[in-house]
């Protein structure tokens, strides 16, 4: 079973080999990502520690685009035809950016983060989606 720590060494050392990876930002509680999946196809990918009662969560959150361009009913329709693994645990908006959010319980095996990389390309999939280049 996996702490933050060792998460964090996950994501700095193996999580990403499929793709060219860049650390933006580490402030120690959470790590910003921007993940190169093509030319000219990246996405940006926040993965933070929260407390919660004695326990801690991982928050695993990608931006998909400006709310005022999301079509809810269509991002409803595209996560329900998702078939790269566990559904995302829902979607928020911050700033008017519309996010996948998903909330994974610590410790965990380290082999259950490898959805969390699933959930960034879908957020790019989605966002490719409402910019009609999918």
């Amino acid at each position: 079973m996996a702490n933050w720590q060792e998460v964090k060494h996950y994501l700095y050392n193996e999580a990403f080999a499929f793709c060219d990876c860049e650390v933006v930002q580490d402030d120690g509680n959470a790590v910003q990502l921007a993940l190169q999946w093509a030319p000219g196809r990246s996405q940006s990918m926040t993965i933070s520690v929260i407390p919660v009662g004695l326990s801690q969560v991982i928050c695993i959150n990608s931006p998909i685009g400006q709310a005022s361009q999301i079509d809810a009913n269509r991002l409803l329709q595209l996560t329900d035809e998702s078939d790269s693994g566990p559904k995302l645990a829902g979607v928020k908006q911050v700033s008017g950016v519309v996010m996948t959010h998903s909330i994974v319980a610590l410790p965990l095996g380290i082999s259950q983060l490898d959805w969390a990389v699933k959930a960034s390309a879908e957020a790019d999939e989605y966002a490719q989606a409402f910019r009609g280049q999918s």
